[in-house]
């Protein structure tokens, strides 16, 4: 798949994924929900439905009137594209972000979000303190906490751009590192 189509790609599953949710009455947004996934699977990556994450989700917000069967199994979607990445050979993760040509406020937030919710999947699958984590990945958290945080520097446009583009290929790097700390075996097998 060439990167103009991995782009077209990402850029109408975070539109159709936003438009799923507000009609599913969810309160995350597509990228904070593709966070939490990535971060249950990180630690539970033989999770096989999307009861856990559903589960994980109502923890996070209110989810009285949604449709459980229906979120469910499209949480179960973004489970089995997440863990085909995660397990699979080379280093394809792909942020779910709204398309480059959104404004950048939101870019830079949905990307703080994507974080937020990575960091509470972690939480939701038992991750209890972040500081007791093999290797590296106590440091990448930390460094995801402080992107989760992040605002919007009146930078230039081209160095703002350059920005967020570094920050979001250090949270591809960083959710890697973290899955393979916290797998050794599984990250011996993507070497």
């Amino acid at each position: 798949m060439t990167d103009s189509a991995k782009t077209t790609s990402t850029t109408d599953s975070y539109l159709a994924l936003t438009q799923q949710l507000r009609l599913l009455g969810l309160t995350q947004g597509p990228a904070e929900i593709h966070g939490t996934v990535y971060g249950v699977l990180c630690v539970r990556p033989d999770l096989q439905t999307g009861d856990d994450l559903l589960g994980a989700l109502q923890q996070d917000g209110d989810t009285d009137e949604i449709d459980a069967d229906t979120a469910r199994k499209l949480l179960e979607a973004l489970q089995r594209q997440a863990h085909e990445v995660l397990v699979g050979e080379g280093f394809e993760i792909k942020l779910l972000l709204p398309p480059d040509d959104s404004e950048f406020d939101g870019r830079i937030q949905a990307l703080a979000e994507w974080c937020r919710g990575f960091l509470f999947g972690l939480v939701a699958a038992g991750i209890k303190d972040t500081t007791r984590l093999p290797g590296d990945a106590g440091e990448a958290i930390q460094d995801l906490l402080s992107i989760s945080e992040t605002g919007t520097e009146s930078d230039d446009d081209e160095s703002r751009e350059r920005a967020l583009f570094e920050l979001t290929e250090y949270v591809r790097v960083a959710v890697q590192l973290v899955y393979e700390e916290l797998h050794p075996a599984a990250g011996s097998k993507n070497s």
